[in-house]
């Protein structure tokens, strides 16, 4: 199903996604909607944090954030100071900035919906609208994606079948760096902006690595090194994909289940219902909830097939979440 988007911008003094259309792009967004929010300003009503969030869990929506103003750099004076030239910022340069902290609102949204928080002055803007290209495409599926926050030194892997094309990863952070190494063994490592697995452009604090077409079968691996956050997220087309909801299993003969709107008690085990789309010679072998926090912790689910074999639909059961945490299907 091709991804359905909602342009925002959010000017200087508007209540974060408090008006017209902001809220409501969120509240009229079909499920799985990608949702991009292009902003030069910091969020005016944090309170809303909460509310979003919930809006953002009960449509599946992906959010991402166009950041324009969080790497700009204040305006300098020069003085002379005993014969020698020394820089100070101008009046007024300090506010032009957007603050670290009110960034963090934005990138803590986009990492509770599977999406990115990316920093780029407006100069280059029209150089990180690729992602949004990359999101258009029909058939679109996520691969992997990780988050560490804090940032540390680590090893990543996933495995790309014959139906998927069209690879892409996106990774944002600060100071850090990567080595990437194909199912043959090739590597490229992100000094090498056309290498022999793809080519790697740099805009802002976003780096997207397009794999070249050929050679995609079998089992990638990326290394990150970074004691900053980063994510991670890789990204293809493919003609199979899945979809969950949250249910309630009401036991009995016949094991019904009903629907669960919003995010399930925390504390508690968690039933999924997962449907695999165009995937009769798929065989699905394990379904996990990853906390969204970044920490790499797990919990893996007991699946029961539904109406026998041949069918893409699944039940799920995890074991209890802990108290308070954010997971990820």
């Amino acid at each position: 199903m091709k991804a359905v988007f909602e342009w925002l911008h959010l000017k200087c003094g508007c209540l974060f996604f408090a008006t017209l259309p902001e809220l409501l792009a969120l509240t009229t967004a079909p499920p799985s909607s990608e949702i991009f929010v292009f902003t030069d300003a910091p969020a005016k009503d944090t309170a809303l944090k909460s509310t979003v969030t919930a809006l953002i869990e009960s449509t599946k929506s992906v959010v991402t954030f166009m950041l324009t103003d969080n790497l700009r750099s204040s305006r300098r004076r020069r003085h002379s100071v005993g014969g020698a030239s020394a820089v100070w910022p101008s009046q007024g340069g300090a506010s032009n900035r957007m603050a670290q902290s009110d960034a963090q609102l934005y990138h803590d949204l986009a990492q509770a919906s599977g999406g990115q928080a990316i920093e780029v002055t407006k100069v280059d803007l029209h150089r990180a609208t690729s992602v949004i290209e990359d999101a258009s495409a029909a058939a679109q599926v996520t691969v992997l994606q990780e988050v560490r926050s804090p940032g540390k030194a680590d090893h990543f892997s996933f495995t790309v079948d014959e139906s998927m094309r069209n690879l892409n990863a996106y990774i944002t952070g600060g100071s850090l760096s990567f080595t990437l190494t194909s199912p043959s063994g090739v590597s490229q490592s992100d000094s090498e902006a056309n290498g022999p697995l793809g080519t790697i452009q740099t805009v802002g604090n976003l780096r997207r690595v397009s794999l070249t077409s050929h050679n995609h079968t079998g089992l990638w691996e990326i290394s990150m090194n970074s004691i900053e956050f980063y994510s991670l997220k890789v990204i293809g087309q493919s003609s199979v994909n899945f979809g969950y909801h949250f249910v309630e299993a009401f036991g009995g003969a016949h094991g019904d289940f009903g629907l669960k709107e919003g995010r399930p008690l925390t504390g508690g085990n968690i039933t999924l219902l997962v449907s695999v789309t165009w995937g009769d010679s798929v065989t699905v072998t394990e379904v996990a909830l990853v906390e969204a926090s970044g920490s790499g912790s797990e919990v893996n689910g007991t699946l029961q097939s539904l109406g026998g074999t041949g069918s893409g639909d699944f039940l799920v059961t995890m074991a209890r979440s802990r108290r308070g945490s954010l997971w990820c299907v």
